[in-house]
């Protein structure tokens, strides 16, 4: 009797660990593979060709009755006054249409997304910021910064509030508007003459209230940002960067920055993961130098920060399958990075080397992951390497 109960119990014990591993497969979502570019437009789509867009020197500040507002990015001390532009999402509909169904999209994707005028086509100039509740920003004269907005006006003497970060009326500043809401409004400042300790030029954040009654400084470097987080200065700006999570503790600054708002404590980003543009996720491992096949991982920042083995997004790519799918000689992947991510949409670049030297070929891959059970990618080149 006890020898045929050990016989049973190891019967459904085996039972038990194939059910498993059926479930452990099917939770990783097999990806088809097809070549070609979308033939059909949809939000994940338009998501991702606005972000190339709006990226190309852009940064979104408001959307808002479906028009999208943004500013273009200044890349040099030069530019002395921050521009705004707008759009409808009708408009960007209609940009994208010309991508669909190209059988060379290539040529098409980087006049839209790269070129010297994209955009333009779409973007219309914001002659009156003060109607969209946008701050005129305009750096004078051994960088006095003069701010205007619906409230009244003000000068600020940089290298006076900044003295301490010692930053000079002749240092070569490049400054961008960051965020704004109804009642606040953030700048980035990069000093290019001061270099700090871990490389690179000094990065300062200005914090300041609409109505110019008051304005906090600091620098955006981790080991000082944390240290004006802690002081609780910046308790009353936080609201002006996004939220990037559902129960909105988690808010997205300048850079890679995720604050939990609620201790006013950094999320540490890996080394090895890559956070998404939005800030709203992290790609397991996806900021390696080289990109692996096999079992991919996204993840939202709140999971992410809570440290848990929650994943909206977990799919398998193979690299062999899509060399074969694209008729490539090769003896493997000598480069692969990824280009775009968030969690319905992937965009990896990936060159393959010969079979005895040089490359045998490249291709990006759009990994469509709207449909979560069945994964569509699509191989085809966008010169996105």
């Amino acid at each position: 009797m006890k020898r045929k109960f050990t016989k049973i119990s190891l019967i459904l014990l085996s039972l038990l660990l194939l059910f498993g591993c059926v479930q452990d497969m099917t939770e990783q979502s097999e990806v088809a593979y097809k070549i070609g570019f979308p033939t059909e437009n949809s939000q994940a789509l338009t998501e991702f060709i606005h972000f190339k867009m709006t990226t190309n020197r852009g940064i979104l500040l408001q959307e808002k009755d479906d028009i999208f507002i943004n500013t273009i990015e200044s890349v040099s001390s030069d530019e002395k006054t921050i521009n705004y532009y707008k759009y409808s999402e009708n408009q960007l509909t209609s940009y994208i249409e010309p991508l669909l169904d190209k059988e060379d999209p290539k040529s098409t994707f980087t006049t839209l997304t790269f070129g010297e005028n994209a955009g333009k086509t779409i973007n219309q100039s914001i002659d009156k910021p003060q109607e969209y509740n946008l701050p005129l920003v305009t750096m004078q004269e051994n960088n006095h910064l003069k701010i205007e907005t619906n409230s009244g006006e003000m000068i600020l003497q940089l290298s006076e509030i900044m003295r301490e970060l010692n930053v000079k009326d002749s240092d070569r500043l490049i400054f961008n508007l960051s965020a704004v809401n109804e009642e606040l409004f953030a700048l980035e400042i990069e000093d290019t003459s001061i270099e700090v300790e871990e490389g690179g030029s000094l990065y300062l954040g200005l914090f300041v209230r609409r109505d110019l009654s008051d304005y906090v400084v600091s620098s955006l470097h981790f080991n000082d940002l944390q240290k004006t987080l802690e002081s609780g200065e910046l308790d009353n700006y936080l609201e002006v960067f996004p939220k990037v999570d559902s129960e909105g503790k988690y808010s997205y600054l300048f850079g890679d920055t995720i604050v939990d708002t609620q201790k006013n404590q950094i999320i540490t980003i890996k080394e090895d993961d890559l956070l998404s543009k939005d800030g709203q996720y992290v790609y397991i491992n996806g900021k390696k130098p080289d990109l692996t096949d096999g079992t991919q991982q996204i993840q939202s920042i709140e999971n992410y920060a809570n440290d848990n083995d929650t994943y909206e997004a977990e799919f398998v790519l193979d690299f062999d399958t899509i060399a074969k799918k694209l008729e490539l000689e090769t003896n493997g992947v000598s480069t692969s990075n990824i280009n775009y991510f968030n969690e319905n949409f992937v965009i990896l670049g990936l060159n393959f080397t010969g079979t005895f030297v040089g490359t045998a070929g490249f291709t990006n891959v759009i990994v469509d992951l709207q449909n979560d059970k069945n994964p569509t990618a699509y191989l085809v080149d966008l010169g996105m390497e």
